[in-house]
C-alpha cells in the first residue's frame, strides 16, 4: 500500500487485514490476528502483559528488576556488565551483583583446614553411582537421565552450600579434596623417609 514519504502513524490494510503502522513513509510493524510484529526498537512505559510464548531474537535488556514465575521473587540486577570473571551474586535480600568470589579481598578468613580432618571426611562420606528419579524431581527442573557418581547432599554437607545445604558447592568439594590430598601427600612423605 503506497503512501507519502512523510506519512507517520496507522493505515488499514484490507488486503492482508492488518493495521500497518508507519515512521517517515516507511512501513515499522502491524497489528493482526496472529500478534504484533514490529522493527526497531520497541519501547513501552508502564505495564506490559503477554500471554504465550515470548522470542526474543537478538539481544534482551533489563533495566530494572525481573520476575520469572507467578510466585517467584522479582530480583534487580546490576546497572554494569561487571569486569571478566567476576560472577553474578545475591545479597539474599532479591538484590544481585557482580563479584569476584575467589579473590581474598572478598573473604574474611577463618583458618587453615585440618588436612587430617579433611580426609577422614573424604573417607567416612559414601561416593555413590546413582540416576535421577523424575518422579520425584520438582516440574521444570533438568535432570540428566544418565548414571552419574557422587555425593548425596545429606550425606555430604561438607560439600553442600544454600540455607538447608541442599545445593552443591565446587568451591567446598575442591577445598576439602585439596585439603585431603596434602594429607596424603604428607602420609607419603613420611613413609619416603622411613624406607630411604
Amino acid at each position: 500500500m503506497a503512501v507519502s514519504a512523510t506519512h507517520n502513524g496507522w493505515r488499514f490494510d484490507p488486503s492482508n487485514s492488518r493495521l500497518d503502522f508507519y515512521y517517515r513513509g516507511t512501513r515499522a510493524g502491524h497489528i493482526d490476528a496472529a500478534g504484533v510484529e514490529a522493527t526497531g526498537t520497541l519501547t513501552v512505559t508502564g505495564a506490559a502483559t503477554l500471554s504465550g510464548t515470548l522470542t526474543v531474537t537478538g539481544a534482551a535488556t533489563l533495566s530494572s528488576t525481573l520476575t520469572i514465575g507467578a510466585c517467584a521473587p522479582t530480583y534487580t540486577f546490576p546497572s554494569d556488565d561487571g569486569s571478566c570473571g567476576q560472577q553474578l551474586t545475591t545479597n539474599g535480600s532479591l538484590a544481585l551483583s557482580w563479584a569476584a568470589a575467589s579473590l581474598g579481598a572478598y573473604k574474611t578468613g577463618l583458618g587453615v583446614l585440618c588436612s587430617n580432618e579433611s580426609l577422614e571426611t573424604l573417607k567416612s562420606t559414601p561416593v555413590r553411582r546413582f540416576v535421577y528419579d523424575r518422579s520425584k524431581i520438582p516440574p521444570q527442573t533438568w535432570a540428566p537421565s544418565y548414571e552419574m557418581t557422587g555425593f548425596f547432599a545429606e550425606e555430604a554437607p561438607w560439600a553442600m552450600q544454600g540455607k538447608k545445604r541442599e545445593v552443591f558447592s565446587p568451591m567446598n568439594a575442591i577445598g576439602v579434596l585439596a585439603s585431603a590430598i596434602k594429607a596424603l601427600a604428607e602420609k607419603v612423605e613420611r613413609l619416603e623417609a622411613r624406607t630411604a
